[in-house]
Protein backbone atom coordinates (compact mmCIF):
# COMPACT_ATOMS: atom_id res chain seq x y z
CA UNK A 1 0.00 0.00 0.00
CA UNK A 2 1.77 3.50 -1.07
CA UNK A 3 2.47 5.82 1.03
CA UNK A 4 0.21 8.96 2.00
CA UNK A 5 2.26 11.96 3.26
CA UNK A 6 -0.86 14.41 2.68
CA UNK A 7 -2.95 11.79 4.70
CA UNK A 8 -4.74 13.66 7.26
CA UNK A 9 -2.55 13.53 10.93
CA UNK A 10 -4.41 12.69 14.05
CA UNK A 11 -4.89 15.67 16.00
CA UNK A 12 -2.10 16.11 18.62
CA UNK A 13 0.60 15.08 16.89
CA UNK A 14 2.98 17.35 14.80
CA UNK A 15 3.90 16.75 10.83
CA UNK A 16 7.52 16.39 11.81
CA UNK A 17 6.43 13.23 14.72
CA UNK A 18 4.05 12.33 12.05
CA UNK A 19 6.93 12.01 9.87
CA UNK A 20 9.42 10.39 11.68
CA UNK A 21 6.56 7.77 12.50
CA UNK A 22 6.29 6.64 9.27
CA UNK A 23 10.42 6.37 8.34
CA UNK A 24 10.49 4.78 11.23
CA UNK A 25 7.93 2.48 10.33
CA UNK A 26 9.15 2.00 6.84
CA UNK A 27 12.97 0.94 8.43
CA UNK A 28 11.20 -1.37 10.38
CA UNK A 29 9.38 -3.34 7.75
CA UNK A 30 12.25 -2.90 5.12
CA UNK A 31 15.69 -1.96 6.51
CA UNK A 32 17.12 -2.01 3.52
CA UNK A 33 15.34 0.90 2.31
CA UNK A 34 15.33 -0.16 -1.14
CA UNK A 35 14.74 -2.83 -3.68
CA UNK A 36 11.95 -4.29 -1.70
CA UNK A 37 9.50 -1.26 -1.28
CA UNK A 38 6.62 -1.48 -2.77
CA UNK A 39 7.48 1.25 -5.63
CA UNK A 40 10.47 3.74 -6.29
CA UNK A 41 7.83 6.50 -5.55
CA UNK A 42 7.27 5.03 -2.03
CA UNK A 43 10.79 4.61 -1.52
CA UNK A 44 11.19 8.45 -2.61
CA UNK A 45 8.67 9.55 -0.55
CA UNK A 46 10.58 7.86 2.62
CA UNK A 47 13.43 9.47 1.96
CA UNK A 48 11.91 12.74 2.02
CA UNK A 49 9.83 12.55 4.86
CA UNK A 50 13.56 11.45 6.64
CA UNK A 51 15.62 14.78 5.36
CA UNK A 52 12.34 16.69 6.54
CA UNK A 53 12.64 14.99 10.24
CA UNK A 54 16.56 15.40 9.96
CA UNK A 55 16.47 18.92 9.19
CA UNK A 56 13.85 19.55 11.76
CA UNK A 57 16.37 18.20 13.70
CA UNK A 58 19.34 19.83 13.16
CA UNK A 59 16.84 23.55 14.15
Amino acid sequence: MPIDLNADIPEGLSRRDFLAGLALNALISNPSFGPEAQTMADTARLAVAWAEVLLDALE
